[in-house]
């Protein structure tokens, strides 16, 4: 296992400290860097001394911006582990090729799971012993080789039975109080075992979307959008239901980029 110099770029310093006591608890032998905290200032870092890190642990909204924006700014040819509080923003991180997508509040299981699979990656390839700064072009075709695959169907059970359910029959996810539930396209409730968050990321994004703390919508299911008080959204889907689907404000515009088809 190489002794990893990790660069953390990150505008709040309690999070950013939470970090590196994890990444030494990892390993106490690597060599972290930062925190950046401005989509200018790892503008300016990155194009000077990328080849000083090997990996990337990059909060998703900065000081200044999202740090999205650093990638249209300067190559960034390093490995990335996305950090956030939100959950909305997967897809666009997975289209950069990072390692993984990490939610906050870091927990040392989550950031684990993530290097894990950094040196799985790195271990595949067999360069690597010869090569300890990994280059992102090394691993580019391994991660497009294990882009993620998405659930299919859903195993729910009612009273005693269990049957299957196909995610595209799914019209939406919401949570109530403490359990989770499906609604299918024949208006059937049925529970999942998952949380919601943990839903999120078992259904694919182009097709769903979690506007809220409560709901997990279906495109399909989508009737109307109309225009809510405090800057926000409701919407008016193609089933009876009888709860209120309104997008929050922090999520608005995540929300009408998903419905634009937008990736």
């Amino acid at each position: 296992m190489i002794n990893l110099r990790i660069l953390i770029i990150e505008d709040e310093k309690p999070a950013a400290d939470k970090l590196e006591r994890q990444l030494k608890k990892y390993n106490d032998d690597f060599i972290i860097s930062g925190p950046i905290e401005s989509v200018a200032e790892a503008v300016k870092l990155l194009e000077l001394k990328q080849n000083e890190f090997d990996l990337l642990f990059l909060d998703i909204r900065l000081i200044d911006g999202e740090s999205f924006s650093i990638f249209e700014k300067v190559k960034i040819n390093k490995p990335v582990i996305f950090t956030t509080a939100y959950d909305n923003y997967a897809l666009e991180a997975f289209k950069l090729n990072s390692i993984d997508y990490i939610l906050k509040p870091y927990t040392f299981d989550s950031i684990k799971i993530a290097l894990d699979k950094f040196y799985s990656l790195s271990e595949s390839l067999s360069e690597f012993s010869q090569k300890p700064s990994i280059n992102m072009e090394m691993i580019q075709n391994l991660l497009n080789a294990n882009k993620k695959q998405y659930k299919t169907r859903f195993m729910v059970r009612k009273g005693e039975k269990i049957k299957a359910i196909e995610t595209d029959d799914i019209k939406l996810f919401y949570a109530d109080d403490r359990d989770v539930y499906l609604l299918s396209t024949d208006n059937r409730r049925y529970a999942v075992n998952q949380k919601l968050e943990e839903t999120c990321n078992l259904v694919d994004p182009k097709k769903f979307f979690r506007v809220n703390r409560t709901f997990l919508v279906q495109y399909n299911a989508i009737e109307e959008v109309i225009a809510y008080s405090n800057s926000r959204l409701k919407l008016n889907v193609n089933f009876k239901f009888d709860k209120d689907i309104i997008v929050s404000r922090e999520k608005v515009n995540d929300f009408k980029r998903w419905m634009e088809g937008e990736e």
